[in-house]
């Protein structure tokens, strides 16, 4: 399992589409019950399009809040894998938008109960911003 980073995505970590996903992932996949509601996600905002932290901030979805409130029960933590990403040859790519599937692996280990691990994968689109840093965005159609 990786230490999380810290901290705001770097230059170089948006300085291509997949290691902006990695940027993203990184910070938005490890989780502990003690956090606030939505920290895991807040860590990730800084990877990601202005449109899309709009749509997925999760403070503003009441079945995320209930999700929230399981994984407080359950005093849940999830560490993750160092996640892995690539630009999907068979899709489109422009100078300023790449389709890249994301991959890693989070062991969550409940209080008083077996751990168990989840598989994530997913792909994104990434756009580059008008400064030059790749940013994610939207799930791609059949991600």
């Amino acid at each position: 399992m990786q230490t999380p980073p810290t901290g705001d995505a770097t230059t170089d970590e948006l300085a291509e589409p997949d290691t902006a996903a990695i940027a993203w992932l990184s910070r938005t996949c490890p989780f502990d019950y003690r956090e606030p509601f939505g920290a895991a996600e807040a860590r990730g905002r800084s990877a990601m399009t202005d449109t899309q932290w709009i749509i997925e901030n999760p403070t503003q979805y009441d079945t995320a809040r209930r999700s929230w409130q399981r994984t407080i029960a359950a005093a849940e933590t999830g560490a993750c894998s160092a996640p892995t990403a690539s630009v999907a040859p068979e899709a489109p790519r422009t100078p300023d938008a790449a389709i890249v599937h994301i991959t890693t692996h989070r062991v969550v280990t409940p209080a008083g109960a077996n751990a168990y691990v989840e598989h994530i994968a997913d792909t994104r689109l990434i756009l580059r911003d008008p400064h030059g840093a790749w940013r994610v965005a939207q799930r791609a159609p059949g991600g």
